[in-house]
């Protein structure tokens, strides 16, 4: 059975024979099934099998065809049947009005009984009305042509004005397309066998056990088939307005009443049967659609029940200090991780439940992050997530500001299912070497700092003094790389500087040179004046 969720891991089997198109059909006797029997729900999501039938016209066969027959008899026949018994009798306008009540009647019914409206019947009421007030009115023949194309044009405009969306209360308004559909579907399946088989189905999920209930479910929570409807409805409407429009324009510029009547309804039945041929080629498509829709609905289950039964995403991040090289291991099987549970950090675990190529090797626990990502912090003695009032100084937290503290979510010490990594460092190695763990080395890049550790390293004794930089600081062709690129951006400072330091003075001598022309220039001037005054 194909389940949007709720899918549980006995029925993968039947979940792909659906898929496959390959489902045969149960014989068993229903008493026999060993489920027990539920309520159904019809909030919940159909199979695959139930959207072909429904978007293939299978449901055509059996009592769907009767119900609509059964809806143009009472909305169209019976009216007119009444109205050709009752003319001579009651005259026009009453026999017009008693042959309109039953369509109504079906309508005002369905509004108070099942909230719903009856499209078929409001279509076929409006009919026998508007037909009424033409004959009594008797209009001119053009009027008349115009006015039997009124009902194509109310249906028109009833595709476009359900495209709007509307909601009072419990009523939703929506599309046309959609409500003439689900007002042709059965209410019950008359299949017997595929009534048992539901019966036994729904015993173990519930699911919609009717068409009318299955449309209902796809409009709701599918997005691209309210889409589709919208967009069937909307050619319709657009189609039998445009229809009409033509319709008034042939009828307004003919002369020849009968051979603009005659055209109007072969543009009417062009545009009609085109429309039928859009109709069935879109239902295809729709139908395609909700396929699709409902095998990624299938791979997402599937995916989420494979996530959610595989604990804490079976990554190990193992890190072998002897050699500087890390790796990380998926692991399929939940069963070789529950060694690590209940462990804390630091604390060193025997790695023989991870299988053979892990016999003998002993890792000891350095941290891991839960699914969210917070991860776990040493001291916190729990196997769970909790919130703490961190400063300066802890782990899992780094202040923004001098002084600030901050409550932070941590993940406890003590590992448990719901973690997705889980890092170790290999303490003793086992038996067989671990491509890319144990059987390649990386070289350090760095030499020891601490003088216990550069003694060791170098094999010394403590007489040898270890505190000369060179000793201190192992040196490599990086850090000579380093200290050759800091002194060369020292020396292009110190040029920069002496070299502005040089521009600064040439425009200061230069700045002098001027003030002192400029007091020469003043005083020649000054002399000049004096001398042709005397």
């Amino acid at each position: 059975m194909v389940w949007f969720f709720g899918k549980k891991d006995n029925d993968n089997n039947d979940d792909q024979e659906r898929l496959n198109g390959h489902d045969q059909q149960d014989n068993h006797d229903p008493s026999q099934s060993p489920y027990a029997p539920k309520e159904q729900d019809e909030e919940l999501p159909m199979d695959l099998g139930s959207l072909q039938d429904i978007f293939s016209f299978s449901f055509i066969r059996g009592r769907p065809i009767t119900n609509f027959l059964l809806a143009i008899l009472w909305s169209i026949g019976l009216p007119i049947l009444l109205y050709h018994i009752l003319l001579p009798h009651l005259g026009q306008v009453l026999a017009m009005i008693i042959a309109s009540s039953p369509p109504l009647a079906i309508v005002v019914l369905r509004i108070f009984k099942e909230k719903a409206v009856d499209i078929l019947g409001i279509v076929a009421g409006l009919s026998f009305l508007i037909s009424g007030i033409i004959s009594i009115a008797e209009p001119e023949e053009k009027t008349s042509a115009i006015c039997e194309s009124i009902v194509p044009l109310l249906v028109g405009v009833f595709c476009l004005a359900s495209l709007i969306p509307i909601r009072i209360g419990n009523f939703e308004s929506r599309p046309l397309i959609f409500q003439v559909a689900n007002q042709v579907m059965p209410r019950q399946e008359e299949d017997e066998n595929l009534n048992a088989y539901d019966h036994r189905r729904r015993q173990q999920q519930q699911q919609p056990s009717t068409k009318r209930q299955k449309l209902d479910y796809l409009y709701t929570h599918m997005s691209r088939f309210r889409q589709d409807m919208r967009v069937m409805t909307a050619c319709w409407g657009i189609t039998l307005v445009v229809t009409f429009i033509v319709k008034v324009i042939v009828v307004l510029t003919n002369v020849d009443t009968g051979y603009a009547e005659t055209v109007g309804y072969i543009v009417f039945g062009l545009a009609t049967g085109l429309m039928i041929m859009f109709t069935w080629f879109y239902t295809k498509v729709v139908k395609r659609h909700v396929t699709d829709s409902t095998k990624e609905g299938l791979h997402n289950a599937t995916w989420g029940v494979q996530t959610m039964g595989n604990t804490f995403g079976q990554v190990l991040n193992i890190a072998n200090p002897a050699t500087g090289c890390q790796k990380l291991i998926e692991i399929d099987d939940e069963r070789r991780l529950r060694g690590f549970y209940d462990k804390r950090m630091s604390q060193e675990v025997s790695g023989d439940a991870l299988g053979d190529e892990f016999k003998g090797y002993v890792f000891r626990i350095s941290g891991g992050n839960d699914k969210q990502g917070f991860p776990m912090k040493q001291g916190v003695l729990l196997p769970h997530r909790v919130r703490l009032l961190l400063s300066k100084g802890h782990s899992c937290y780094r202040p923004r500001r001098t002084g600030e503290r901050k409550r932070k979510s941590v993940r406890g010490c003590i590992v448990s299912s719901d973690l997705s990594v889980l890092s170790l460092v290999v303490v003793k190695q086992g038996e067989q070497d671990i491509p890319g763990l144990t059987d390649t080395a990386v070289p350090k890049r760095l030499g020891p700092k601490r003088a216990s550790k550069i003694r060791k390293f170098f094999n010394l004794s403590h007489a040898d003094d270890v505190r000369n930089p060179k000793i201190q600081r192992l040196v490599t062709p990086a850090t000579l790389q380093r200290k050759r690129h800091r002194v060369a951006i020292k020396r292009r400072r110190a040029e920069a500087s002496k070299e502005a330091e040089a521009e600064y003075k040439q425009l200061l001598a230069k700045r002098v040179k001027e003030t002192k022309e400029k007091k020469l220039e003043r005083r020649r001037t000054s002399s000049m004046q004096k001398s042709a005054s005397a």
